[in-house]
């Protein structure tokens, strides 16, 4: 009662209000989409009628769903939080719910002054938002309840009557049919669109029906399928698979998925989880509608690996034919969705199609495959056949294998071919015929190891075919694959088997878009065959020909060989021999052919050159005259390494090499040489020279370096019969020069010896003259002495048997000996003799008697040579690690011819009868051995005749260490009279008048002396007679001194065993004495004999005998 007396002195609306109403009622009907309508409901009521507005609209589950909330104070928007559901209302529904919702009826609370109303209003927090006063009105249209309008005061204070009552339910009338309103035009929209969408997806179906009627391929149909299926549904991405013949699933078609996910040519196993083997297993559509579906589809792993954007809902339909599984196709999309009925129908009818095509490509394939095989067997036997015919005429093993790959790429259109057959060694592949390969292919592979992988090499090694599709090979092969195209190919590699052995092998690559058939197989097999056939009868072939050429080159060789041994056989004249060598090579052997000489350093000397053209011969010849031979021409090679070379090419790059300079290109490019064989004239281990051969046509190869070092080698044997016959016949007159100096220079002192002998044993010498005549006598005999010294050192030098008796020792005494040797000499003759010796001392290792005979050689024939009032000096020094002799002379000087063979024996300037000097011509010979048996060097140096000459010699420093103090000379050792009294002596020679001489010495030193005259005799004495000392000469017919006294030693323990012996011989040298001494002698005294060192070394064997 009190409630109504409120209400009836409350006034009506105002103007204002109504205003409002208007407002609110243009507002509404300004649009028909219900969001927008929804909106201005709100806004137009804050802050007009209230401080917050709720709109809560009604769904068919009898849910209310908020669907707009407006607060004047926008950061209080987020507590008008959704609305409970009428089942959670509680008493409120149980109360108020009746009359709002089902009646209609509005609800009115006009303060929370009084305390809470636990029933007024559920749906606001009202003590959150600080509610003072709410109207509840419900949303009326076409006489059902369809939502509920929310007006609330908060902070403004304001407290509702039934004046705004009227205005909220006025509102919510109007709001009511504008929502009502808005509700039928998107009902009209939607249905306007699902027709529209229907008539879209009939108009994809007829055209999918077209495209899939023009596919001819599973390709084709799955890219008509996806494109078409993709838009019709809005689907993100689509795959469809067929079902192989193991169950797998392999990816035909692939749209709008991320790389490394689903992709053409993708396989997926028949057990693998996952919606597309999952489809085909159960036969049913899979219709994956939330991300919590499709994750627990496991379609993750195949649709998202990465997770990097995951399909919020998946469609997945087998493909069915006959009740069989033959494939299956998914969509998947961006969102969640509720595939409609609509979508299902579409994307069912869409699978149905798509498998009926399918089917009908398949058949359609299996025709075309079946049509285009037989058109390939067609072809192919045709090819075959007439590659058969081809072949059947005899060719070489390169014409056989040309055939071979120009008529494959019949059989196998844009093939890769190669015909390589096995190397003599058989450790290569030698390519013989290729097509369809880069020039780079062709330069690697030219000659490949069998140890090599690749499918020839292997297929070859194993005698194997292997055939490989473009996966197998590039798993199998990948450092071949790297470089391969990216178009599959198929790889075929088949050997040539010829009795259980391999010949060679056929490599092919082609492009195929399946996989290798057994048809393709046998094919090629039955290719190799008959390629392997082929290249047998080639191999036959090629042999009989080799053998056929081989027999004619042999022949012409052995007839270029007998001809040139005849040539080479009829002179010994150098010369002659050099061209007529080079006539019989060209030109029937080389276009041009070149001798040279080596100098004294190794150098090669131009000598002859012969070439087939008269005008090339001259241009050779003054190009060889012009240009020495460079350090890294192959002639300077043959000659420093001695081993011949075969130039199998010779280009302008050779050409260049050689040059000195443009104008010498010119002429070797004018010459025109294409190939060359440098061959070395070695005999007896030296090279002689280098003979040369050129061609301008064709090329040299190892049968034509074989007969060229054949040639060389025959020709050097006859250039060096050549000059050892020239050598001889300059020996033999040298010898004869020689024999007469010898008679000469032997009798001269002689004739002094004996005719002052002579004029003393019959008494015709005068009185006072017999000390004269001794002396001429004794100093002819000793100059006869050393004439014979130097025979013998000449001939152990020749025999190798020269040795020497080495000690550190410094060298300066040694010269300073022979200078005094020589100085009466030089003075009697007038010639100054100056000597300068370095002040430092000049250490040694070497023999003194040997270096001393070298100083004493080299003085002598500078006083040979010097004229009366001339000059001699002699120079020692010492010049870092070598001492320095020099000896030179203002004499007659060495003319240039003679000059490089001065230090050869028997050489003299003149050997004529009307020579000015005397000498055998041996001495300076010697000096040369002794010198380099030291490891000297020894050089002669003149400026021609009569400017004197200079004689270098060095040596090589050693470490000095003090030496021990020379004896005094063996002549100034005297003997006392009666010496040897008391002693017996035993001389054995073959000479009477040496045992004389020998018998006489020793009785004089009061010595008991018998004699024999031979080895024999002297064993029978010694049967009688035991002598205290033994003095035997070794140098006896039957057996010598030192088998002598070997069987003297031998007769132990005999006293006769143990006697002291004493070796007398010409033989004078250390390696005489050693001999001598290793026999069983104990001392050796050299021939001529000293009286008084016979007689001493004879006395100091008393200890011995002691």
């Amino acid at each position: 009662m009190k409630s109504t007396e409120h209400r009836a002195r409350e006034p009506g609306p105002t103007e204002e209000q109504l205003a409002f109403l208007a407002r609110a009622g243009e507002r509404l009907a300004s649009s028909l989409d219900l969001r927008t309508t929804l909106a201005n409901l709100a806004r137009l009521s804050v802050p007009t009628l209230c401080d917050y507005c709720v709109i809560d609209l009604l769904e068919e589950d009898g849910r209310l769903h908020r669907v707009e909330s407006v607060h004047v104070d926008p950061a209080k928007e987020h507590l008008l939080t959704a609305p409970a559901s009428p089942r959670e209302g509680g008493l409120w529904f149980a109360d108020v719910g009746p009359r709002l919702l089902a009646r209609g009826e509005p609800l009115l609370t006009p303060s929370n002054d009084a305390g809470p109303a636990p029933r007024s209003h559920p749906f606001l927090p009202a003590a959150v938002l600080g509610t003072i006063s709410s109207i509840n009105a419900p949303l009326v249209a076409s006489g059902r309840t369809i939502g509920v309008l929310t007006l609330a005061t908060a902070d403004s204070g304001r407290r509702y009557g039934n004046a705004d009552l009227t205005i909220a339910q006025d509102l919510a009338r109007r709001a009511a049919l504008a929502i009502d309103n808005a509700r039928l035009h998107a009902a009209e929209q939607r249905a306007r669109e699902a027709a529209e969408r229907a008539a879209a997806r009939t108009s994809r179906l007829q055209a999918l029906t077209s495209s899939l009627a023009a596919a001819l391929t599973p390709a084709q149909v799955a890219d008509a399928v996806l494109q078409q299926g993709l838009v019709a549904v809005d689907a993100r991405a689509a795959a469809l698979a067929l079902r192989t013949q193991d169950g797998s699933l392999d990816v035909v078609g692939a749209l709008g998925f991320a790389p490394g996910t689903l992709s053409r040519g993708a396989r997926v196993a028949e057990a693998a989880p996952g919606p597309l083997a999952e489809a085909v297993r159960r036969k049913q559509p899979l219709w994956l509608e939330s991300e919590a579906a499709v994750a627990e589809a496991r379609a993750l792993a195949e649709l998202d690996p990465e997770g990097q954007d995951p399909p919020k809902a998946v469609a997945c339909l087998p493909l069915l034919l006959d009740d069989r599984a033959t494939g299956v196709i998914l969509f998947s999309f961006r969102e969640p969705r509720v595939i409609s009925h609509e979508d299902r129908s579409f994307l069912l009818t869409l699978a149905r199609q798509s498998s009926q095509a399918l089917e009908r490509a398949r058949l359609y394939e299996a025709t075309e495959r079946a049509r285009a095989a037989a058109e390939l067997a067609t072809t192919r036997l045709v090819a075959l056949q007439r590659m058969t015919a081809a072949l059947s005429d005899t060719m070489s093993r390169i014409k056989v294998a040309e055939t071979i790959v120009d008529h494959v790429r019949d059989m196998l259109p844009r093939c890769k071919a190669i015909v390589a057959t096995v190397s003599a060694d058989g450790e290569h592949l030698d390519l013989v015929r290729a097509i369809g390969h880069t020039r780079e292919t062709l330069d690697r592979y030219d000659s490949t190891k069998l140890a090599f992988s690749s499918p020839l090499t292997d297929a070859v090694r194993s005698q194997t075919p292997l055939f490989f599709d473009d996966d197998a090979y590039r798993a199998r092969y990948p450092h071949l694959a790297s470089g391969a195209s990216d178009v599959p190919c198929c790889v075929a590699a088949v050997p040539f088997i010829v009795e259980d052995h391999a010949i060679g092998g056929l490599s092919l690559r082609y492009h195929r878009s399946s996989q290798h058939t057994s048809e393709d197989n046998a094919f090629i097999l039955h290719l190799a065959r008959t390629c392997t056939q082929s290249l047998e009868r080639a191999y036959l072939y090629e042999a009989e020909r080799k053998a056929r050429a081989d027999a004619d080159v042999e022949r012409k060789r052995l007839a270029l060989l007998a001809e040139a041994s005849a040539v080479l056989n009829a002179s010994l004249d150098s010369a002659a021999i050099t061209e007529s060598l080079a006539r019989v090579a060209v030109p029937s052997f080389a276009g041009y052919c070149i001798l040279c000489n080596l100098d004294e350093e190794g150098t090669p000397q131009f000598v002859y050159a012969l070439h087939e053209d008269p005008e090339m011969e001259a241009l050779l010849r003054d190009m060889r005259a012009r240009y020495p031979f460079g350090k890294s021409h192959p002639i300077s090679e043959a000659a420093r390494t001695g081993k011949s070379k075969l130039l199998r090419v010779v280009d302008d790059g050779a050409f260049r090499a050689v040059a000195a300079d443009d104008e010498h290109l010119a002429i070797i490019r004018r010459i025109g040489t294409t190939s060359a064989i440098v061959v070395p004239l070695i005999a007896r281990g030296h090279t002689l020279g280098v003979l040369s051969f050129g061609t301008t046509r064709g090329r040299y190869g190892p049968s034509d370096l074989a007969l060229a070092e054949e040639l060389g080698q025959r020709a050097a044997l006859a250039l060096d019969n050549a000059r050892l016959f020239h050598e001889a016949q300059e020996a033999s007159r040298v010898k004869d020069e020689f024999l007469g100096v010898v008679s000469h220079e032997l009798r001269t002192p002689l004739n002094a010896i004996l005719g002052w002998a002579r004029m003393l044993r019959t008494g015709a010498v005068r009185e006072g003259n017999q000390p004269r005549a001794l002396e001429s006598i004794e100093r002819n005999a000793v100059h006869q002495a050393k004439l014979i010294d130097d025979l013998l050192d000449a001939s152990r030098i020749t025999a190798g048997k020269l040795r020497l008796d080495p000690s550190v020792l410094e060298l300066a005494p040694v010269v300073e000996t022979a200078v005094h040797a020589v100085t009466p000499g030089a003075t009697n003759r007038e010639i100054s003799l100056h000597t300068t010796f370095d002040t430092n001392s000049v250490p040694i290792f070497g023999d003194p008697s040997r270096l001393q005979q070298v100083v004493w050689n080299l003085l002598s024939n500078a006083l040979k040579f010097t004229p009366k009032g001339g000059r001699i000096d002699v120079r020692l020094a010492r010049t870092g690690d070598e001492a320095v002799l020099v000896v030179s002379d203002s004499g007659r000087g060495i003319r240039a011819e003679l000059l490089p063979h001065i230090f050869e024996r028997f050489r003299q300037g003149d050997g004529t009868l009307t020579r000015a000097s005397g000498g055998l011509g041996l001495g300076l010979s010697i000096v040369r051995h002794l010198v380099e048996a030291h490891g000297g060097t020894v050089r002669a140096e003149s400026d021609g005749p009569d400017t004197g000459a200079k004689f270098t010699v060095k040596l090589p420093i050693a470490k000095p260490r003090p030496l021990p103090a020379p004896g005094p000379p063996a002549d100034e050792r005297r003997a006392e009279k009666r010496a040897l009294a008391g002693l017996s002596v035993l001389v054995v020679d073959d000479e009477p008048d040496a045992r004389e001489i020998l018998s006489e010495i020793l009785d004089i030193a009061g010595a008991t002396v018998k004699t024999a005259a031979d080895a024999a005799e002297a064993l029978r004495i010694l049967s009688d007679f035991v002598p205290d000392v033994l003095v035997s000469d070794l140098a006896m017919p039957g057996d010598d001194g030192l088998s002598l006294i070997r069987k003297i030693r031998s007769r132990t323990p005999d006293r006769i065993a143990t006697m002291p012996a004493i070796a007398l011989t010409a033989y004078t040298r250390p390696e005489d004495r050693v001999r001598a001494l290793n026999a069983g002698f104990q001392m050796h005294v050299p021939k001529p004999v000293d009286p008084t060192e016979l007689v001493v070394t004879i006395a100091s064997l008393r200890t011995l005998l002691a």
